[in-house]
């Protein structure tokens, strides 16, 4: 009976704290009345596409549109020109101009693609087409720091002497086909600027690194009236491929000349100023391959090699003094070698006939 009664007791004891409700329980349970109407979740168009389109804004007597506020732009459909005016100009740094694909489409009596006015700074062009403008297709002498990404420039500068894409200091030009620009450069930058993988066809020269500290990489030149690539102050020129031009690559002047391709052009690599190096670099002429101008010096022309195709001039180094010319091999050109005595050079080897080499002198020049 006592044994039992405790047990009832913790029975009713354990069955009273499953069903105990803490202190307060109640008051603690959230409203049931419902909290207002929704916040509204839509974006703006400005969240959604942040940048301006072209479009939209107003334009000047010698502009289509103007950009005159930094920011981010983007066309939304092709731009025509019309009399003595440009597509857009370019007022302000620090703007980066999408073209989204579209293209800037001239008259015979509009001016340029893309004008950069004043001392601007940090603007990029990408991605579109540029074509048909009597004057230039973007003129950026004006624009320091700034890049062209991905655009097709095609036939401009039917009406005057002019270039179809320059651009000023430190700027870089990447991505870019010209095409059609015979009165002029295709492509020209100033001191501190770069090239790469950009491309100039049937121009009247087809790019010009104008200044101090510039270099063109990966680049195409072909079929243009003068020069392909001319370096008008120091610089690189490496792994680019000129073809079918007056000169493949002009060097002016403590520039670097190496890995290059140079096919079928009338002189291959013309070094016309002092302190240039010309290395491993593969030039088939009709004419002459290397040429150093006379009077210059203190050049250096190493491990290249020459074709004629059976006539022409292999290397050319009369008149010139205190040049370095060692470890080139010249094949099938009439004359393989033209040095003056003033010059260094490694011993000749004629191996016209075959055979083994046995010479081990490491400076020697080839004949074969």
């Amino acid at each position: 009976m006592h044994s039992a009664a405790r047990w009832r007791g913790c029975v009713v004891l354990v069955v009273s704290a499953a069903f105990a409700l803490p202190a307060g329980g109640l008051a603690r349970a959230g409203s049931l009345e419902p909290p207002g109407p929704p916040a509204p979740t839509m974006k703006t168009l400005a969240e959604v596409e942040p940048r301006i389109p072209v479009q939209s804004l107003p334009g000047s007597a010698h502009a289509v549109y103007t950009i005159d506020q930094p920011g981010s732009y983007y066309l939304v459909d092709n731009v025509v020109g019309g009399p003595g005016k440009t597509a857009i100009e370019i007022l302000s740094g620090n703007v980066e101009l999408d073209l989204n694909g579209y293209a800037l489409l001239g008259t015979p009596d509009s001016d340029s693609g893309i004008n950069f006015l004043g001392g601007l700074q940090n603007c990029v062009v990408r991605n579109g087409i540029i074509r048909g403008w009597p004057v230039n297709s973007i003129f950026g002498v004006n624009c320091q720091a700034c890049q062209i990404l991905d655009v097709l420039s095609e036939e401009s500068g039917s009406r005057t002497s002019s270039i179809a894409i320059w651009m000023g200091f430190r700027s870089l030009v990447d991505g870019v086909t010209v095409r059609n620009h015979p009165n002029g450069p295709g492509v020209q930058v100033e001191a501190l600027s770069a090239i790469r993988s950009t491309t100039v066809t049937a121009s009247e020269i087809g790019f010009v690194l104008n200044g101090e500290s510039c270099s063109i990489v990966e680049s195409v030149a072909t079929g243009n009236a003068g020069a392909g690539i001319q370096v008008n102050g120091s610089g690189l020129v490496s792994h680019c491929v000129s073809n079918s031009n007056a000169q493949g690559i002009v060097a002016s002047g403590s520039v670097m000349v190496t890995d290059n391709v140079m096919f079928s052009n009338a002189t291959g690599v013309w070094v016309t100023g002092s302190n240039n190096r010309v290395e491993g670099n593969l030039v088939t002429t009709w004419d002459t391959g290397i040429a150093i101008e006379e009077g210059v010096s203190g050049n250096t022309v190493l491990r290249n090699l020459v074709g004629c195709g059976g006539s022409g001039t292999g290397i050319h180094a009369l008149g010139n003094s205190r040049n370095l010319l060692a470890g080139n091999s010249v094949s099938a050109c009439s004359t393989s070698y033209e040095i003056d005595p003033a010059n260094a050079a490694g011993e000749i080897l004629d191996v016209t006939a075959g055979g083994v080499v046995t010479s081990g002198n490491p400076y020697a020049n080839f004949r074969f």
